[in-house]
């Protein structure tokens, strides 16, 4: 676990460099395949610029309401206790979200259709979150269940949030792999296949299957619980609902449109 690190008397949270080369990696995919498309990049950055920006407010937004609840939202703001509202985590439903919502305003920005940019941006968002996710584990949050299995990992770190000592599932490390796995797996299709409509509901319909089954070997308790489900299992299951849907809306549409 390395939380922060140490350069030229600056401390530096894992986290947010992961990200940073997260994105640097993803806009590398982006421009190679903007170029293969004849598309212009440029346009790529600003769609990409404005999800990122609105997606990262709603990753707060609903880390705040998890996190804090209703009535400790309220009296935390009510205090003053901004730093401790700033300096939490992301969630990353509710990036996704406000992402899709910036991705669309960033196309009316650029003046270009969406369906255009879809695909080549879609293959980023699994990209970056298993990216991530090593931030996470470098964090020491979003940890996994006490396990005995000699796969494991123990937090030493006392400003982590997870439980000292305690051998714990690398629920982090399992979600960044999935993600490297589902990122291969939607490059591939949409290699093969690449003016295809499906790959959007694809990568909804099989995050939300990977993330409702992962997060029960989860054990943070900032994740919140409804009906013996916790906040993102509930949201995985609107997600499958919403690709299955999109899945039949798209195919009809493309039939519609060829007759």
């Amino acid at each position: 676990m390395l939380p922060y690190f140490e350069l030229f008397g600056r401390t530096i949270p894992m986290y947010g460099l992961c990200i940073l080369i997260g994105v640097f990696a993803a806009s590398f995919v982006m421009v190679r395949g903007c170029m293969k498309k004849g598309l212009l990049w440029e346009n790529a950055v600003i769609i990409g610029v404005s999800g990122l920006g609105i997606g990262m407010i709603g990753a707060k937004l609903l880390y705040l309401l998890t996190a804090f609840r209703q009535e400790g939202l309220a009296e935390a703001v009510h205090d003053g206790q901004f730093d401790a509202l700033l300096n939490g985590g992301f969630v990353f439903y509710g990036g996704l979200l406000f992402g899709i919502i910036g991705a669309f305003l960033g196309a009316r920005i650029a003046q270009v259709k969406m369906r255009s940019y879809e695909n080549t941006l879609l293959l980023l968002i699994p990209l970056v979150h298993a990216f991530g996710r090593i931030g996470c584990f470098c964090a020491g949050c979003c940890y996994g269940k006490p396990t005995n299995s000699i796969f494991c990992i123990a937090f030493y770190n006392p400003i982590s949030d997870a439980p000292v000592g305690v051998p714990l599932i690398p629920v982090q490390l399992m979600e960044a792999a999935m993600n490297v796995i589902l990122f291969l797996i939607l490059y591939f299709i949409e290699k093969k296949y690449p003016n295809n409509r499906l790959l959007t509901p694809i990568y909804l319909f099989a995050y939300a299957v990977q993330r409702f089954a992962l997060e029960y070997l989860r054990f943070d308790a900032i994740r919140g619980t409804f009906l013996a489900l916790s906040t993102s299992q509930w949201i995985s299951a609107v997600v499958f609902v919403v690709a299955v849907a999109l899945v039949f809306y798209r195919l009809r549409f493309e039939k519609e449109r060829r007759t």
